[in-house]
């Protein structure tokens, strides 16, 4: 079997994820702050609500949310994002892009049973990437082989 056929084959086997834009994107980003502002409000009524510790818990909570880890590669005509997915494959993953910066969400399924500390649907992890030059947004891909999140950004190019 030549080079090709195996590339091309395991591109067969990965699922396209949607790329989110514009205002669609704005609302992401807005829902990864709501869910950190629970998570961290979680925290609060653990303590039995006691004042004072709202930074600490506000930071638990972002830590707790951004755990997902990103390799960048950048070549002259693109951006490539990989992420191991690990506990999270199976889960919603979002994509948002604009010009400078990614944002990544996995959310729970919304078959699990509901929890106080991660309801079904709820977002699960976060990720922002500050993109080191300009992407074109509406050309972005991102795709899934169930292990590993793809996300492939071609840059604008300077006229």
């Amino acid at each position: 079997m030549s080079g090709l056929t195996v590339r091309k084959k395991a591109e067969d086997l990965r699922t396209s994820v949607p790329i989110r834009t514009g205002a669609a994107l704005g609302d992401l980003a807005r829902e990864v702050t709501e869910s950190v502002g629970r998570r961290a409000y979680e925290f609060y009524e653990a303590r039995g609500r006691q004042d004072g510790q709202d930074l600490a818990d506000w930071l638990r909570a972002e830590s707790e949310l951004t755990g997902i880890d990103a390799r960048m590669s950048e070549s002259n005509g693109e951006i490539d994002i990989e992420i191991p997915l690990g506990d999270l494959a199976g889960t919603g993953l979002q994509v948002g892009v604009d010009y400078s910066h990614v944002v990544v969400t996995a959310r729970s399924a919304p078959t699990l049973k509901r929890t106080e500390a991660t309801p079904a649907g709820s977002i699960r992890a976060a990720t922002s990437i500050d993109l080191p030059a300009e992407v074109d947004p509406a050309r972005a891909a991102a795709s899934t082989d169930g292990q590993t999140l793809t996300i492939v950004l071609p840059k604008i190019s300077a006229s």
